[in-house]
């Protein structure tokens, strides 16, 4: 009775909440950067008194570096892990940490562990605690390519360079670690068809089990992405869901799938690896401070995908792909 839309999201069809969302021309990073950039006006208070990096001789940064884009709030341990696991990573070419306990960090003299002696890390003070902090334009970007990612995910540095390698066959999509796909089904409460959210066989992390099955979204807990897609989301993204994300604490990652399809009619991109580690998943060393465990989340997940939709007009941009060999790199780890 209910089927799931395949089409591309073409602009004579286009609602005009996302023809607004997606006029021409988008914004670029370099511009929502810089400091008369109107995105800057969302960082009033935010500074980052220890960005100064420990002295490094890097070449420029190529193609084939990222940017590491790391989300935290009061898991200061898990951060420490975190810098020590991919300090080490040769092509990563900095880390950001999205600072989301206020608009003072702790500088590298007060609190050592949280910077590195091998690579650069910067602490962006954020003056809230919006899940839309993690998509901000931050200042400092190098490279066109960043790895947004949780601060509870440790992957081999091997497995990061293969997702890179992926996405820069496919620069303008989202490529990543854990697909998850949308359902359509019939509510008789409500009396009509119903989009949700579900997880199926790619919870597992086990590669083999996601092979054959369709996916419509790549979480941002562990994904590449074009860095002007920052940009985009901050400036352009509709003030409903912005707002949602805000006040419901969740969802910023099936808002950025929502923004990135509907903008390109192209489904992400996976990449199966083994050796990732999600300590923020049950059983985990952070499940306990993780959102992704908390009651009530796959249903208020799947009323964000409801609420997408009602918010771009009725239209699910949300294109589907199949779990195959290709998303499966040879010699990742």
């Amino acid at each position: 009775m209910c089927a799931t839309t395949q089409g591309r999201v073409g602009a004579h069809r286009r609602h005009p909440t996302v023809a607004a969302m997606l006029a021409e021309p988008l914004p670029t990073y370099e511009a929502a950067a810089a400091a008369s950039a109107p995105a800057a006006a969302a960082l009033p208070a935010a500074r980052h008194p220890g960005a100064a990096p420990a002295p490094r001789d890097r070449p420029p940064p190529g193609d084939e570096r990222y940017t590491i884009v790391v989300n935290t709030f009061r898991r200061h341990e898990a951060l420490e892990g975190f810098l020590r696991h991919y300090e080490s990573c040769p092509n990563v070419d900095a880390i950001h940490v999205v600072w989301s306990e206020g608009p003072d960090p702790p500088t590298r003299e007060a609190r050592p562990e949280l910077y590195s002696a091998e690579a650069e890390v910067t602490l962006h003070g954020m003056p809230t605690t919006s899940f839309n902090n993690r998509f901000l334009p931050l200042p400092g970007i190098r490279t066109a390519g960043v790895l947004s990612i949780d601060d509870d995910i440790l992957a081999p540095c091997g497995a990061l360079d293969a997702a890179h390698a992926a996405w820069r066959r496919h620069p303008r999509q989202l490529v990543g670690f854990f697909p998850r796909h949308y359902s359509v089904r019939w509510d008789e409460g409500r009396g009509e068809c119903a989009h949700g959210y579900a997880v199926g066989p790619f919870g597992s992390l086990d590669p083999a089990r996601a092979l054959g099955h369709d996916y419509s979204i790549v979480l941002t807990k562990g994904c590449f992405l074009h860095r002007d897609w920052l940009a985009v989301y901050t400036e352009r993204l509709p003030r409903e869901m912005l707002d949602y994300v805000r006040d419901h604490r969740n969802c910023e990652d099936l808002a950025m799938q929502f923004l990135v399809s509907a903008a390109t009619g192209e489904a992400p991109r996976a990449v199966l690896v083994a050796g990732l580690r999600d300590e923020g998943a049950r059983g985990g060393r952070y499940a306990g401070s993780a959102v992704s465990v908390s009651k009530g989340h796959y249903a208020e997940r799947s009323r964000c995908v409801r609420e997408f939709v009602r918010v771009l007009g009725g239209r699910n941009p949300l294109r589907h792909r199949t779990a195959g060999p290709e998303d499966a790199p040879a010699g990742a780890p």
